[in-house]
């Protein structure tokens, strides 16, 4: 009776142990990606219609692809180097107190999806940069702003400071004229209070919906 006890408490002991050694093994190279992954900005709509570091978790059926979305070459940190911010740009900045986690490949389509749902119904070009300013942040927000050229003045653009706890929204003449100041600080502040509770993807799709939402209405 005591060696078939043993020997079953042994079975479960070594079961235990395989479950945990497979666990680590899975969840382990998971986490060091994601870190890689959010080492770097990631960023949709930079100039030329290009995309950088997000993933991806499939094919979307349910919606046509973004204008922009095959494009990955085009550097928007470079492009921001040498552009020169318009005099006439508006919109806002708000802080946070909690860093955020990055987007996963579900989170990151879904961000797609809402970027070009805004900029069918508003007619207006959308970008949004998640990641580290090259200098002073708002200098820094309309210079990629600035970066996408010809479409700027009908470009609204996010910057996601994720470690640095901070939104900067930019918009170009025309885009302002449909979303004003105003609205771009309250659609901040609401956008900073899910940020700060760790929703960055909520805080992102209900910031991008609210835009295109008041641009629609003054379309």
């Amino acid at each position: 009776m005591d060696s078939a006890l043993e020997i079953l408490l042994f079975l479960v002991g070594v079961s235990l142990g395989l479950f945990v050694l497979i666990s680590l093994l899975v969840l382990v190279p998971g986490r060091r990606s994601a870190r890689r992954a959010a080492a770097g900005p990631v960023w949709f709509g930079g100039p030329a219609g290009s995309e950088h570091g997000a993933s991806t978790s499939g094919p979307v059926l349910t919606d046509p692809p973004p204008r922009w979305a095959a494009v990955t070459g085009a550097d928007w940190v470079t492009a921001a180097e040498t552009a020169e911010p318009g005099r006439r740009i508006g919109g806002a900045s708000v802080g946070w107190r909690a860093e955020t986690r990055a987007l996963t490949p579900q989170q990151a389509d879904d961000v797609r999806h809402a970027l070009t749902v805004a900029e069918r119904r508003s007619g207006l070009r959308f970008g949004l940069f998640l990641g580290e300013p090259v200098g002073g942040r708002r200098h820094f927000a309309e210079k990629l702003h600035a970066a996408l050229g010809a479409e700027a003045a009908g470009a609204v653009v996010l910057l996601v400071d994720v470690k640095g706890c901070a939104l900067e929204i930019v918009t170009g003449e025309n885009a302002g004229r449909r979303i004003p100041d105003a609205v771009c600080g309250l659609t901040a502040m609401s956008m900073a209070t899910s940020f700060g509770v760790g929703d960055l993807a909520g805080g992102l799709l209900n910031g991008i919906g609210a835009l295109a939402e008041q641009a629609t209405a003054r379309r």
